[in-house]
């Protein structure tokens, strides 16, 4: 489904993937971890086609990655992109607009769901009310590929599990979901597979229920590669 050869990207003298390769089937929920400054958010900017790269290869279902391909790509960033001025059902109708793909009215279902007010601006809500908000926004575009950064950052365990259950009920075969997260702990019961960066490389791609064989979790491995952090 996705396929990236020899991808180089740096800021400066800051090399951030060295001749990164990665395959990407569809019909998974991937788990990208690693600490801080390890390159996470980069790499899902350059999958859903938010940032260039210097140079390498960017296959997306066999042909080479262009912008058309952002239609099928539902992406949540680490931050807010909606305009905090405006209210919640600009942002819907500007995904309505814009994205070909967007189902207005699963979108509306998903925000009455988390109790939005489409009334309110973007600027009033609680952190907890912003990633529903823009998991709403992402999950309704009907498309291959989910891409998630941080979707629990700074929200509290009633939130998290709300967003868990609308990711996993969201989720279709036909296509791929890959969250990065430190709360490694938290989206664990969901991945089907991990892949472990560091140093621009993916230094650990594997089956989550390949660890449970081994009789070790997620956490587990993350411990392992990166020392012992919190998850």
């Amino acid at each position: 489904m996705i396929k990236l050869v020899n991808i180089n990207k740096a800021y400066g003298d800051k090399v951030i993937l060295n001749n990164f390769n990665l395959e990407i089937n569809k019909g998974e929920i991937i788990g990208l971890l690693a600490p801080n400054a390890e390159g996470k958010s980069t790499l899902l900017k350059i999958l859903g086609g938010h940032i260039t790269f210097d140079s390498g290869e960017y296959f997306f279902y066999g042909e080479e990655f262009y912008y058309k391909h952002k239609e099928l790509i539902g992406y949540m960033n680490d931050t807010p992109i909606i305009p905090k001025g405006w209210k919640a059902i600009d942002g819907v109708d500007y995904y309505k607009e814009y994205f070909k793909t967007f189902n207005y009215e699963k979108c509306m279902d998903m925000l009455k769901y988390f109790k939005i007010d489409l009334d309110r601006k973007i600027k009033t809500f609680s952190k907890g009310e912003n990633e529903k908000y823009h998991l709403a926004l992402a999950l309704s575009i009907n498309g291959s590929l989910y891409i998630m950064d941080e979707p629990l950052a700074a929200i509290d365990l009633i939130a998290r599990e709300e967003i868990i259950k609308m990711i996993i009920d969201n989720f279709s075969l036909e296509s791929t979901i890959i969250i990065s997260s430190h709360l490694v702990s938290d989206i664990e019961k969901m991945l089907d597979r991990v892949l472990l960066l560091k140093d621009g490389q993916i230094i650990c791609n594997k089956l989550v229920e390949d660890l449970r064989v081994e009789g070790k979790s997620v956490v587990d491995l993350y411990k392992e590669v990166y020392g012992y952090v919190q998850v």
